[in-house]
C-alpha cells in the first residue's frame, strides 16, 4: 500500500536504502508497507517498507533496524 496515502505521518529514515536503488534522496521514493488483513482489522509493517525509484523500477525492501516502527501497526480509517 502506498504510506503517502495510507499511513500519512509515517517518517521513517530511509536516506541508505534510497541510495541502493540509485536515488539522492528520500523524496524520489514511492514508499510502500506490506498490509495483513486478519479478523481483527487490518496491521502494516512499518518496520520493513518496500521503497521504488519510479524512474528506473528498482526497488528494495528496507528493514528499519533501531527505529522503532512497529511491525504490525494497526491501520485506521483516514
Amino acid at each position: 500500500m502506498d504510506a503517502a496515502l495510507y499511513v500519512p505521518d509515517y517518517a521513517p529514515q530511509i536516506e541508505g536504502p534510497c541510495r541502493a536503488i540509485g536515488l539522492g534522496s528520500p523524496e524520489g521514493a514511492r514508499v510502500l508497507v506490506v498490509a495483513t488483513p486478519a479478523r481483527g482489522g487490518t496491521t502494516v509493517n512499518l518496520m520493513a517498507p518496500v521503497l521504488v525509484n519510479e524512474a528506473t523500477g528498482q526497488s528494495v525492501q528496507a528493514i528499519l533496524d533501531g527505529q522503532n516502527w512497529p511491525l504490525r501497526a494497526e491501520l485506521r480509517a483516514a
